[in-house]
């Protein structure tokens, strides 16, 4: 067997594996949130200490779809709080510097008490227990613990500004238990509706099952014929299916608003191209892709692809080299 042989065979095995997620392990509600240091992007750093009289709200994100789901919607309702935020600091957490790109164009007020850190050793994941991204921990001026959500869902940017709002003891405030009863009204409508088939498609694309997702997604699609996330589903699983064809014609025309759904179009054509035959412009949009994520295995598994199909054996090995290292990163993550 050739190296790239290997190196293909090795990447496809670990891109098959999926590991299961999870609620937090080390921590609950009610609990005392623990002191921390970490590093800010700014070359300095952030530290949580007891008995500052300051909300936190702790936010770990990853370089994925609802990670950049959750900060879009976290910009919102910072932007939202205006003067009652002066007591809150937001700590947004990432082992992945590029994650902090979603916050790229956040206005500089909007930045005041956001602290954008970087912890890469996982050393406040394992301390708290976090395997999922996104999540969400609040802790009060009392330093106890008041909520924790894990994962991220068409209710994420309301109950979280609701329960901001409680810890900061906003007068006014909509409690949360009353958010959430208004949020389950709306579970029926068009787009939280897509939402869920969405989330189906997800969980049946990594059970293999291709064809079922593409159903899924198609729903999605006729519920809501303007979302990008389902475009882009789609797009993503005709490529997994074979169908480079029908994968260029699912993300045609769409309009991405964001520079991670830009990363995704691209890594779609590039992959659709390949399919096709056109290799030269495969290797224009998944470098594309690359440089706008360069966290994402399956845009270097692809450049590996198309490498070896132009017989550049040595950029085709380093790509599958960058893909496999990006791949056991996110393993030992999952492990914590």
């Amino acid at each position: 067997m050739s190296r790239v042989a290997a190196y293909v065979l090795v990447v496809c095995c670990v891109i098959s594996a999926n590991a299961a997620c999870a609620q937090l392990r080390n921590i609950k509600p009610a609990d005392i949130m623990p002191e921390f240091t970490l590093s800010d992007s700014a070359a300095g750093s952030f530290a949580y200490k007891h008995k500052s009289g300051r909300v936190l709200a702790v936010v770990f994100l990853s370089v994925n779809r609802t990670s950049q789901q959750a900060a879009d919607d976290l910009q919102k309702v910072l932007s939202g709080l205006g003067e009652d935020g002066r007591l809150l600091d937001v700590a947004v957490v990432t082992d992945e510097p590029n994650t902090l790109q979603f916050f790229a164009s956040t206005p500089k007020e909007s930045l005041q008490n956001l602290h954008l850190l970087i912890d890469k050793e996982y050393k406040l994941w394992g301390l708290l227990g976090v395997i999922v991204t996104p999540t969400v921990v609040i802790a009060g001026k009392d330093d106890t613990v008041r909520w924790i959500k894990a994962g991220y869902g068409y209710d994420f940017a309301p109950v979280v500004r609701s329960h901001l709002s409680d810890a900061l003891e906003i007068k006014g405030a909509q409690p949360p238990q009353e958010v959430i009863a208004v949020q389950t009204l709306e579970k029926d409508s068009p787009q939280a509706k897509a939402q869920r088939h969405l989330k189906l498609a997800d969980m049946l694309e990594t059970r293999g099952q291709i064809e079922s997702a593409l159903a899924e997604a198609r729903k999605a699609k006729e519920l809501d014929p303007n979302s990008i996330e389902a475009s882009l589903c789609i797009g993503r699983l005709y490529c997994m299916n074979g169908d480079g064809k029908a994968a260029l014609a699912a993300v045609d025309r769409i309009k991405v608003q964001t520079k991670q759904q830009e990363a995704q179009m691209n890594l779609i054509m590039g992959w659709a191209n390949r399919q096709i035959g056109d290799l030269e412009s495969a290797l224009k949009f998944l470098l594309n892709a690359a440089n706008l994520d360069p966290a994402s295995s399956r845009t270097f598994y692809e450049l590996g692809k198309v490498y070896q199909n132009k017989h550049d054996i040595d950029k085709a090995q380093e790509a599958y080299r960058k893909a496999l290292e990006i791949i056991f990163a996110e393993n030992e993550h999952k492990k914590l």
